[in-house]
């Protein structure tokens, strides 16, 4: 469950979607490959602005294929095709991102990468995997099935606070609007999630949701909002003190549903995560929601977590499994705790130790770490001792355990703690490309972090910075995420 209370408790939970879809580049190139049409429109959105294409998205064997140069346009890349070398260079954000069709790798940044489908050349153009592109730039990679919707990255626009009031700046570092509200979040499919402490006008008293221009979209009118994921919002209505209503709205703040539940959370891969309640010593399951507001897996798991590449992570009698999207138990609930499939692994711990099993259940790394996390851009952290490194999709080393902390990799980078509070950025060859002087780093999103340098006042001291490291909003504000 996520939400904005009044008394601003945030809950979050932050789960990618991970697709198999792909992306193309148009270029004057030779050759064709059979492609099956989608049978319905596709809108593909770059950082919460849809694209205008000549020649339309498809999709084959459940990839979607979009043409290159209007979506590299979009997210401010250079493009260039070499004929001779038949390579496609596309540089951006810090990163250069090289490819060759029919060749099942890519360059990033100088180092190699595997592709899920290898580029392929269809009526002279071509077509990427969309979630290597997604994954390696940073950006997150959603799908609407219902609407027809692939996003790539969310809206440029970030959260600052300064001379205690709110605004957004580009990813210029240059001030775009005032925000006259106590507090707000990121954008998350065009709509940012903001808290007016009175009814002062500005649409109520709790939490609503704002557009890029920072008009009032959704009045302030909710005890709890989560962000949009997938088209819809998992939203709260206080009726009295212990009672709640719970809705599920569209970015229209239409309420789409009204379910029977005590929790609810996001949806992902067309189902949520929502608890009702029960009458035994449980007080309550939980079970998974349709976008028409139907029980298609019934409530009976002790928790349920969002679904994640076709599968579900559920608690059952203390222990950890996986089921599908129909409810089926494909994974047994045997272990002791589990995290979510990420490029086809999990990591799973067992007694005192955690490995990596793969979809089918065998071990695709043995158990052997003291913590593990899910893998991102290829690679994984895990702990040996009191440490932690990252490891590969073989398990193989690659990066020595010798951080306090780290976060997962997003566009080649990996904030790391080193010592008792300093953060930097590292490479995948364990460099440090950003030096740790921070008192705490976000993950990279679209080439930009939010990072904090200490307290100033009631909050952080912090402030934004690209991949050099270099500020685009100097710390002087207060962020409240």
């Amino acid at each position: 469950m996520v939400g904005i209370t009044k008394e601003m408790i945030i809950l979050l939970r932050k789960n990618r979607v991970v697709l198999s879809l792909a992306l193309s580049l148009t270029a004057c190139l030779t050759g064709t490959v059979p492609i099956q049409a989608s049978n319905s429109p596709l809108t593909i959105r770059v950082d919460g602005e849809p694209i205008s294409f000549v020649q339309q998205p498809f999709i084959e064997d459940g990839i979607t294929l979009v043409p290159f140069r209007p979506l590299f346009e979009k997210m401010g890349w250079q493009v260039d095709w070499d004929p001779q070398m038949r390579k496609v260079t596309a540089a951006g954000d810090g990163l250069k991102i090289e490819m060759t069709p029919d060749i099942n790798a890519a360059v990033v940044n100088g180092e190699d990468a595997a592709l899920d489908k290898a580029p392929a050349i269809v009526d002279g153009t071509v077509f990427v995997p969309l979630r290597f592109v997604g994954e390696a730039s940073g950006r997150k990679v959603s799908w609407i099935e219902r609407l027809g919707i692939v996003s790539i990255g969310e809206t440029k626009l970030y959260p600052i606070q300064q001379e205690e009031k709110n605004g957004l700046i580009d990813n210029h570092g240059h001030k775009t609007i005032d925000i006259p509200f106590f507090s707000v979040l990121p954008f998350s499919e065009g709509l940012a999630q903001v808290w007016s402490a009175a009814k002062d006008g500005n649409g109520g008293n709790g939490s609503g949701y704002i557009d890029v221009k920072g008009q009032l979209v959704i009045p302030c009118q909710y005890f709890e909002t989560a962000p949009f994921s997938e088209g819809l919002a998992y939203v709260t209505v206080l009726i009295s003190q212990d009672v709640k209503r719970h809705q599920y709205i569209d970015t229209t703040g239409k309420v789409v549903m009204e379910p029977d539940i005590l929790f609810g959370s996001q949806f992902h891969e067309g189902l949520a995560a929502v608890a009702v309640a029960t009458h035994d010593d449980r007080l309550y399951t939980y079970g998974y929601l349709n976008v028409k507001g139907e029980f298609t897996i019934s409530p009976h798991f002790d928790f349920g977590y969002d679904f994640s590449e076709g599968l579900g992570r559920v608690k059952i009698d203390d222990k950890f499994g996986f089921i599908d999207i129909s409810g089926t138990s494909v994974i047994a609930a045997k272990f002791d705790d589990a995290l979510d499939f990420h490029s086809g692994l999990a990591p799973v711990k067992v007694g005192e130790k955690w490995g990596y099993i793969n979809t089918s259940d065998g071990w695709a790394i043995p158990l052997q770490y003291d913590d593990a996390q899910p893998f991102s851009e290829g690679l994984a952290a895990v702990k040996m001792g009191s440490k932690w490194g990252f490891i590969d999709t073989k398990g193989k080393q690659v990066i020595k355990s010798s951080f306090e902390k780290t976060k997962p990799f997003t566009g080649g980078l990996a904030a790391v703690q080193i010592g008792d509070w300093e953060w930097g950025y590292i490479n995948k060859r364990g460099e440090i490309k950003i030096k740790p002087t921070y008192y705490e780093a976000s993950q990279f999103s679209a080439g930009i972090a939010n990072v904090r340098v200490g307290w100033a006042g009631e909050g952080p001291d912090s402030g934004y910075i690209d991949v050099n490291g270099d500020y685009i909003w100097a710390p002087r504000q207060v962020d409240f995420k």
